[in-house]
């Protein structure tokens, strides 16, 4: 025994069996270390890779979200749209496919999920083979990380009525409000406004109002006989109204790039007889004297050969000695749509028996004058076409009058798909330039169909009486403040249809991450 105490252990003794023992637990030690280390390492190495699925989830988001967006752009829509938008956002995030063991697919409509071939929604899956460092000494290939993601472009069917809110000196700066009576059948688009009041959208007892939704800067304010959410079933939206949201962009803003220079109407004018006549194109210097009929059935043919046209003094039509059956009326006619026509001055229509004008397509600009409509006044352009030829009214001038319809004839005209004067002014029927902050009226007892954009972005704008028919198929009202209280209808539904270019690219309510 001593012997194989002595061959075991050296040195022979308690001494010698103690120095065995602590080289044994310090192999074991090495070795136990060695792997210890190894795990440790796995782990690290494995938690760099859940920091590489985020990273990559941030650019699959990121490129998913680009590509929504690019829904709503028309001019990227015609260059590879969505798949393209969200490839390039990829790339400029350092994710490229085909590089480094990364895979990045866009499929637009996505190819899965809940929102599976949904025009609106883009899905970009990206998938990285990770590298091994440490973990190769336990694992013969490296991990797969795959993210996935579903961007949503919520369109908010366009917005067909808002308060803008811009001009500081009108009262009631960007409210829209609906008093008692009031009636807005919009179903197929929003209604919003851009002040920040309280009461920015303040709704009355007992109005009738049916739109997409109702969106406001500020607060809102029901004063309705059953309350919020919505005054009852006499409010009905489809998607819930929002308070206290971001204001709602100008879809018209670039009309007010527009200039209208005053132009020279000297001192003399050529008289126009109040019997049919054709009207060729003048100069400034040379303008035709103020137009006019009234009394007893007088009728004005006028036919216009298509060009510019200048007019010094008032359009008149049975201001006065109309208390006559047979009723007056002047047509102004053209050879060649979108003709121009400059007026120092006013179109009135009225008379107590119907006073009618009938414009041809064209602009009519006028300069320190207002479009007034009464009694029983009609205003019509029977050559206009939605989508095709059609009128545009222009209030200008170092100091614009307003628009006051409140007679009981129909006003019935649409706006051009091409404006003759500016492109701007595409699919819009009537515009006050923006030092304009009167009161304007669009009311009476008449019926009112007005195709286009009514645009008053400094000015007030009543609607009241009978100012809106279900045959409006694009009915937008834009003004700095809008007040109702008869019924409405405003409608974006064929806007785009009929070519208006402020209507070519719907106002995006949001891009939301969805899956």
């Amino acid at each position: 025994m001593a012997g194989l105490a002595g061959a075991v252990m050296p040195g022979g003794g308690r001494k010698g069996r103690r120095i065995g023992r602590r080289g044994i637990t310090t192999a074991l030690f090495a070795v136990t270390a060695t792997a210890l280390m190894g795990v440790v390492g796995l782990g690290t190495e494995a938690a760099g890779w859940y920091g590489d699925w985020v990273q990559l989830q941030g650019v699959a988001d990121a490129a998913a979200m680009a590509g929504a967006v690019s829904v709503s752009v028309p001019a990227e829509m015609s260059s590879g749209g969505p798949k393209a938008t969200a490839t390039y956002v990829a790339q400029q995030n350092g994710v490229v496919s085909g590089s480094g063991g990364t895979t990045v697919t866009v499929n637009y409509p996505p190819a899965s999920g809940n929102y599976k071939g949904n025009t609106y929604a883009v899905e970009v899956i990206i998938s990285k083979v990770i590298p091994l460092h440490i973990g190769g000494l336990f694992l013969a290939s490296g991990p797969t990380v795959t993210t996935r993601s579903v961007a949503l472009y919520s369109s908010n069917k366009g917005t067909c009525m808002l308060s803008l809110g811009t001009s500081t000196s009108t009262s009631n700066n960007g409210q829209l409000n609906l008093d008692g009576g009031a009636m807005i059948s919009a179903s197929n688009c929003s209604i919003a406004a851009n002040g920040t009041g309280a009461n920015s959208v303040d709704v009355s007892p007992s109005p009738s109002v049916t739109a997409y939704t109702v969106s406001s800067a500020g607060g809102m304010n029901f004063n309705c006989y059953t309350g919020p959410p919505g005054c009852g079933t006499n409010f009905n939206l489809d998607k819930p109204y929002k308070a206290n949201t971001v204001a709602t962009a100008d879809p018209l803003s670039s009309v007010q790039s527009t200039s209208f220079p005053t132009p020279s109407f000297g001192s003399s004018c050529t008289s126009i007889s109040s019997t049919t006549t054709s009207i060729v194109p003048n100069t400034a210097g040379t303008p035709y004297c103020a137009l006019g009929v009234g009394g007893r059935g007088q009728t004005t043919q006028l036919t216009a050969s298509g060009g510019t046209y200048y007019v010094n003094g008032n359009i008149n039509i049975c201001m006065s000695g109309c208390n006559v059956p047979t009723s007056p009326a002047m047509t102004i006619s053209s050879t060649s749509a979108g003709s121009t026509f400059y007026i120092n001055g006013s179109i009135n229509i009225a008379g107590s028996s119907t006073g009618v004008l009938n414009l041809a397509p064209g602009t009519y600009i006028l300069y320190n004058g207002s479009l007034n409509v009464t009694a029983s006044g009609g205003l019509t352009c029977t050559a206009c076409v939605p989508g095709g030829a059609g009128v545009t009214i222009v209030l200008a001038g170092s100091s614009p009058g307003i628009v006051s319809v409140t007679g009981d004839s129909p006003v019935t005209f649409s706006a051009p798909a091409t404006n003759n004067y500016n492109s701007a002014l595409n699919g819009v029927a009537i515009y006050e330039v923006p030092s304009d902050t009167g009161t304007n009226t669009l009311g009476g007892s008449g019926s009112m169909t007005i195709q286009g954009a009514v645009y008053m972005p400094g000015a007030l704008l009543d609607i009241s009486g009978a100012a809106g028919t279900t045959s409006a198929t694009c009915s937008v009202f834009v003004a700095n403040t809008i007040t109702m209280t008869g019924s409405g209808y405003a409608t974006d539904q064929d806007c785009s249809t009929y070519g208006y270019a402020w209507a070519q690219t719907p106002t995006p309510s949001g891009v939301t991450l969805v899956e």
